[in-house]
């Protein structure tokens, strides 16, 4: 429960240019929140069940913790971390597309993998 209550914090308190990225993670949380009420109501579920629940879960807290990062160095001027907090929520939307356009991570290449500011 704490876990989901952490998420879920990060996911409401982040700024409105980050808001796509937490709302393409709000539909994880709620699937892991259904799964978690359904270990408490059923907990010999729990072996079965363990590693489909737990997967979705470490990656719905990294990605949270990543779009907490990126909205605090947003609000110092630096856009690096949105960038990448963008890109692995990706991973958690089934119903992402292939996106054609032109990608600000290949742009922004080597600022990223050289710590260097992105500006916002």
């Amino acid at each position: 429960q704490a876990l989901l209550e952490r998420v879920s914090g990060i996911l409401d308190s982040a700024p409105e240019s980050l808001q796509p990225i937490a709302a393409r993670l709000r539909p994880v949380l709620e699937s892991c929140r259904a799964g978690f009420a359904h270990l408490r109501a059923r907990p010999e579920d729990g072996p079965r069940l363990a590693r489909r629940l737990m997967h979705p879960a470490a990656e719905l807290l990294a990605a949270a913790l990543m779009l907490e990062e990126a909205a605090a160095d947003l609000a110092a001027g630096d856009r690096r971390k949105a960038l990448m907090a963008g890109r692995f929520a990706l991973r958690l939307d089934p119903h992402a597309t292939v996106d054609l356009g032109e990608d600000p991570l290949h742009a922004l290449f080597d600022d990223i993998i050289g710590y260097g500011l992105c500006p916002a």
